[in-house]
């Protein structure tokens, strides 16, 4: 299945304000105005749940490619590859491949991770996003951090420079387990060994697969039986196993288990989490109700004490820290 990100920006006819000068001085091509991108991603926290070697939520990796499209009147349909080179986006090699602005208005779209052989459908302007169901590892590095760009307006466009400005926010919801031992945690256990944690619903309301409209964010659920879900199961190796924490008269904040889901209205009182500790299955414990919302991260707290959970609180907070949402590389 092919993975895609994708972000959008309506640019005005301040597109082509930039004059001959301006564009030849940074593409090298007389009397073509051709479009230029800026590209920041929304605040610092580590995308994919803490993945190593995925974006880290203030720049991309040098060498990353995005895909960028555009639309309207005079614009051919076809992708141009932008790739980072230290501090700055490149456009394609070949001028055939690069996009030059016509005169006329246009709206650019633009899609991350790049493949040459991505499907894009250009008109329904919707991105298809895949979630697994169970995850061998605590840091959800087997999903894809699907972003795209919203509140990007014309004044973002350079009358110098003819780049589009673009935002990227998170198309999912991350989810994370604080988990203590209580202060009757049973001795003479081993050190509180998490092997496995199950979220369980009553019905198939965890998507697996579905669509993100590009003009709103809207998170539309696949109908398909096989792509929806009862269980979001955590089961790393024996060799990925992690310890709960301690017990402290303090409640600790570190958190032990992530993950990656879409979106879920239908999140209402009839979700269960069980945990598998020392080898033991606790009882289950029910999760608060709320409804999973894109871009946010959903923080419950869990105490271990015997063999019960008790899910004490749940914490809603952005993905990322918005006090730096030009944070990433221009």
């Amino acid at each position: 299945m092919k993975k895609v990100l994708v972000f959008t920006v309506f640019a005005s006819a301040l597109l082509t304000s930039c004059s001959n000068k301006d564009v030849e001085s940074i593409t090298g091509a007389t009397n073509k105005n051709e479009l230029g991108v800026a590209v920041n991603i929304s605040g610092k926290d580590i995308t994919r749940a803490g993945a190593t070697g995925s974006l880290d939520g203030a720049s991309f990796a040098d060498g990353t490619s995005i895909g960028v499209f555009v639309t309207g009147a005079g614009y051919a349909a076809k992708i141009a590859p932008y790739t980072l080179s230290g501090t700055s986006w490149g456009s394609p090699a070949a001028d055939a491949d690069k996009i030059y602005l016509t005169g006329q208005s246009a709206t650019v779209y633009g899609f991350y991770p790049y493949d040459a052989n991505t499907d894009i459908v250009m008109d329904t302007k919707l991105m298809t996003v895949s979630v697994p169901a169970s995850y061998t590892n605590y840091m959800a590095t087997q999903a894809v951090d699907y972003m795209y760009a919203a509140n990007v307006t014309a004044s973002n466009i350079s009358t110098t420079t003819c780049k589009a400005s673009l935002v990227f926010h998170h198309a999912l919801c991350k989810v994370s387990f604080i988990i203590n031992k209580g202060s009757s945690y049973p001795a003479g256990t081993t050190s509180g060994v998490l092997s496995k944690l199950v979220m369980t619903a009553g019905s198939t309301i965890f998507a697996n697969k579905g669509t993100v409209s590009l003009t709103g964010g809207a998170f539309t659920p696949s109908t398909t039986p096989a792509d929806l879900s009862s269980t979001i199961t955590l089961q790393p190796s024996l060799v990925a196993y992690k310890n709960i924490n301690e017990f402290n008269a303090t409640a600790l904040t570190i958190v032990i288990a992530n993950t990656l889901v879409a979106p879920c209205a239908t999140l209402a009182g009839a979700v269960t989490l069980g945990l598998t500790i020392d080898g033991r299955n606790m009882a289950t414990a029910t999760i608060p109700s709320t409804t999973w919302i894109a871009g946010k991260n959903y923080i419950y707290t869990v105490t271990v004490s015997g063999t019960e959970l008790i899910v004490n609180s749940v914490a809603i907070t952005p993905w990322i820290d918005n006090s730096s949402d030009l944070g990433g590389v221009q």
